[in-house]
């Protein structure tokens, strides 16, 4: 199994074809306008802009479907009254992963390779933190973790999958 440390450093440092890219880390504001710009998003069940978010890079039209399908189900919470979006939590990933009750090994294979209709694919831009999406019901939570990335150009985006290879 890999080290946090590694699993990190692999993350951040390659960029889906094997060479390494220097990789910015997003300020403070960044952080707080991406997380407030979710929120909002999230609030308004505006999942045209969420999808906007996206770095659209090497993402298949199919695979960003069905990602917005699997957002749109945990926003709605299929239906469910009782939950309700309790706000948005933004984490760079290496304060993300030091936390001491994460599951390193689950994040790991989040953010590798995942096949898709039996495809394999990759993030298709380096991962620098974790959004989470929260909802409670009653004294029950539930949350949904989403890697970000950063543009070329230095902007936060939501990172999508790219055909491996």
């Amino acid at each position: 199994m890999m080290s946090v440390k590694n699993l990190v450093l692999a993350i951040l440092f390659l960029n889906g074809s094997g060479s390494l890219t220097a990789m910015a880390e997003p300020t403070v504001d960044q952080m707080a306008d991406f997380s407030a710009e979710v929120a909002l998003l999230v609030q308004q069940k505006n999942f045209d802009r969420i999808r906007a978010l996206y770095f659209p890079e090497g993402m298949p039209k199919a695979v960003l479907d069905r990602t917005m399908m699997i957002w749109e189900a945990r926003v709605v919470q299929s239906g469910d009254p009782n939950w309700i979006f309790a706000g948005v939590e933004y984490s760079p990933l290496a304060e993300y992963l030091a936390r001491p009750n994460v599951n390193k090994a689950a994040i790991e294979t989040s953010l590798g390779e995942q096949m898709i209709n039996g495809a394999a694919y990759l993030p298709n831009t380096p991962v620098v933190g974790l959004l989470k999406l929260k909802f409670k019901s009653g004294a029950n939570e539930n949350g949904f973790l989403y890697p970000v990335g950063m543009t070329p150009e230095g902007k936060l985006c939501l990172v999508g999958r790219k055909p491996k290879g």
